[in-house]
């Protein structure tokens, strides 16, 4: 069982106090939030975590990792000679995580543990002290209920609780700190596992909560990207686009000052055999884009250079007003075995970018992972490599000259490409050409970290459907003709069509709700029939086929010849179009 304490100061809530037991026998955690500021206090009741080994799997395999270190780390403990003060100064330092080490001081004569700093490297991230030291002892009365009991009165079951302090956007502590989930996620295991972890190793992994109050209580302020001169990295990329998956690996470097972007992609599966594209964006004073393709197994290549391309109006507004809200906290998470902050925000058409950012890198804000989510699905996941921060970019922002970058489009080895439109292929790219130009650089940033991994669909030619291939189709329509081609008293209609290709079959309904005018068209091998039905009256017109000698049958069927050309990619409502 586990009861912990802590308190500390919130700019949102002011002092703030948090009481959480953890009662696995009883399989219920509570959390009693104490907030000064707001003259409010709370004690909820959640049934126990369910952090199941499927979920949790990979960060226990981290946590086990720990606890051999621990044990090694016990065992050289027991075998310390009297007086080998040498090793017992290197002993008070534990390699806890592959990032991060403990370091502990000593007191009452080597007999407590009365401080704790954590560290990455040299640098010390958190500073423990124990001015009582740590330990039990024989008097400590642990089965009292009143330590692992509810932790005031009125405890409430969170289901039961019309208005929790969920609002003010506090969530489960274990939510927030990774060290409380692992202590949780320890306890979780020693009910199946009572023998496999070490009463030295849950000291330590409780040793960890002390200091992550202020987490729980107030959201982690997110990464200030917009600070940045230059942002450079690699990546790998997984993206969804009408239904199929699209896998790309590439580099990406940013010049925020300049307002310039290159992306260099390689696509190994597509259409047109393996392929490496280099997309490179001046957003400066003279903008233009210049898009370079090579196709390895056709030995082609061509560069094209063009004007740098604009927004319509009413989809640059949206994206502006989404680039207002900025990030917000989502939640802790283990990626890698990399202790992760998750922060979300809105980007263009009605998607949101959630980012993982490294707590145990070196590199201030290291992204390590980004996801675009739509309507709750993710529909492109992006790793990140090599993060670096304000490096020097040199030459890697201009084309090379090797590359041949001319304005002639309509001529070279890959014209039927058209790299001149190729931003045309990527609502993506379009979103953020435009935020690199004309917005903040945090939201540029957040545009350029969802754009990963549409090289494989920029550069592929997108088929035509074959709606001649289906056995039947149904839809719902709403039609009104464009203003110029008004006559007076129309009105919009609705309706629907249904087609049975096997059959020859359709039906069509046409309604003006305005008029009550209702027009329904059927029609099949043999007739057309039309009925008309307004408000007092109701007219029916049948019109057989009887061009071929009275028989009904259709003459031998020849397809009509039709080639759709691609023409880009367009927002239709919340739907992408080709």
């Amino acid at each position: 069982r586990m009861r912990w304490r802590g308190a500390a100061h919130s700019p949102k809530f002011g002092e703030g106090q948090i009481t959480v037991v953890v009662d696995p026998e009883r399989r219920v955690m509570y959390t009693n939030f104490q907030l000064a500021e707001l003259h409010n206090k709370q004690c909820l009741i959640y049934p126990f975590p369910k952090l199941d080994r499927k979920t949790n799997e990979e960060r226990l395999e981290v946590i086990e990792k720990r606890k051999e270190h621990a044990r090694h780390w016990e065992q050289d403990f027991k075998q310390l000679e009297a007086g080998d003060m040498s090793k017992a100064v290197r002993l008070m330092y534990l390699q806890w995580s592959k990032k991060t080490a403990l370091e502990f001081k000593l007191g009452k004569g080597g007999k407590a543990i009365t401080g704790m700093q954590t560290k990455r490297g040299n640098r010390v991230i958190k500073t423990i002290e124990f001015p009582e030291g740590v330990g039990g002892g024989p008097d400590a009365d642990f089965d009292d209920d009143s330590i692992f009991g509810p932790p005031a009165e009125g405890c409430r079951p969170v289901g039961s609780v019309d208005y929790p302090y969920a609002l003010l956007e506090l969530q489960l502590p274990h939510k927030r700190s990774s060290a409380l989930n692992d202590l949780l996620l320890v306890l979780m295991d020693m009910e199946t596992n009572p023998g496999d972890w070490p009463r030295l190793f849950l000291l330590l992994s409780a040793l960890m909560v002390p200091g992550d109050v202020a987490v729980m209580i107030e959201d982690p302020k997110p990464p200030d990207l917009g600070k940045l001169h230059s942002i450079a990295f690699e990546y790998h990329a997984a993206v969804m686009s009408h239904g199929t998956r699209h896998a790309s690996g590439g580099s990406i470097w940013l010049d925020l000052a300049a307002r310039s972007l290159r992306l260099r992609g390689e696509a190994k599966q597509t259409k047109v055999g393996p392929l490496y594209m280099d997309l490179i964006a001046h957003g400066g004073e003279e903008a233009q884009v210049f898009a370079n393709v090579n196709l390895t197994v056709e030995e082609e290549h061509q560069c094209v250079a063009y004007d740098y391309p604009s927004l319509p109006k009413d989809l640059a507004e949206e994206v502006k007003r989404n680039a207002r809200q900025g990030m917000r906290f989502y939640a802790i998470s283990s990626l890698h075995g990399d202790d992760c902050e998750i922060f979300e925000a809105p980007i263009a058409r009605g998607r949101w970018i959630h980012i993982w950012v490294d707590l145990e890198s070196d590199t201030p804000d290291a992204v390590l992972r980004s996801e675009v989510h739509r309507h709750g699905q993710v529909i492109r996941s992006t790793e990140v490599f090599k993060w670096q921060i304000d490096a020097d970019l040199g030459s890697a922002l201009n084309p090379a000259p090797s590359w041949g970058c001319g304005r002639d489009h309509k001529s070279g080895q890959l014209a039927h490409l058209g790299l001149h439109q190729v931003h045309q292929r990527s609502v993506e790219l379009q979103d953020t050409l435009y935020a690199l130009r004309e917005l903040d650089r945090e939201f540029a940033v957040l545009e350029v970290l969802g754009l990963t991994g549409d090289v494989a669909i920029m550069i592929q030619e997108p088929e035509a459907p074959a709606l001649w291939g289906l056995s039947g189709v149904s839809f719902q329509f709403s039609f009104s003709p464009p203003p110029t081609e008004l006559p007076a008293g129309s009105h919009r209609m609705t309706g629907s069509v249904a087609v049975n290709h096997a059959h020859g079959v359709s039906v069509m309904v046409a309604r003006d709700a305005d008029s009550d005018t209702t027009i329904r068209v059927y029609s099949d091998l043999a007739r057309v029939s039309v009925l008309l039905e307004e408000a007092d009256r109701k007219e029916c017109l049948t019109m057989p086929f009887t061009d071929h000698g009275g028989d009904a049958s259709l003459p031998e069927r020849i397809p009509a010849t039709a080639k759709g050309v691609f023409g880009g990619v367009e927002r239709v409502n919340e739907a992408h179009c080709n």
